[in-house]
């Protein structure tokens, strides 16, 4: 069994070792590839407006989707099954770490600016990982375990709590 720790100290196996045999939904890479879509269907729109303005936005566009394109590198950040979740080594596509749905106690996917995947486990360790497709990572997470999303959790903890309507007879 080769393990290895990376920087922040996940332990990281051979995909080999992990022997995953459930279904693919799908892979979360880290690069934005919608994004780099949308600035280039916006700077040929731009474009065709043909005025000064329409050109100098098209060029802010283009200057855009140019650079995360060709700097920004991409990496795959986690593989969804039907039956676990791998997150995989961002300096070494060829290890991973495997939870299954009754390893996890909640997740959650930050939109906001920290592009963060966070999985809390049953012993409280917290796995954190950055990627620019959000909007993916929380569909996939979605498929695989809804009621372990960090809303869901927090909403089935508090039951019963706060106010009631009753109705007037």
């Amino acid at each position: 069994m080769s393990q290895r720790k990376n920087r922040r100290g996940y332990d990281f196996r051979d995909l080999n070792e992990l022997n995953e045999t459930g279904t693919l939904l799908g892979r979360v890479g880290y690069k934005p590839v919608r994004s780099v879509y949308i600035l280039g269907i916006a700077a040929v729109l731009f474009l065709l407006i043909g005025h000064l303005f329409g050109i100098i936005m098209a060029l802010i566009c283009l200057a855009g989707a140019a650079f995360v394109q060709f700097y920004v590198k991409d990496h795959p950040v986690m593989d969804v099954y039907d039956d676990a979740v791998i997150f995989l080594d961002p300096a070494d596509a060829s290890a991973g770490i495997r939870y299954t749905p009754d390893q996890v106690y909640k997740w959650t996917v930050n939109k906001d600016s920290s592009y963060e995947i966070s999985v809390v486990l049953q012993g409280g360790d917290i796995h954190v990982a950055q990627s620019y497709q959000v909007s993916k990572a929380n569909r996939l997470l979605k498929k695989l375990m809804a009621e372990k999303s960090e809303i869901k959790v927090i909403q089935s903890n508090y039951k019963g709590f706060g106010f009631t309507s009753k109705k007037k007879k």
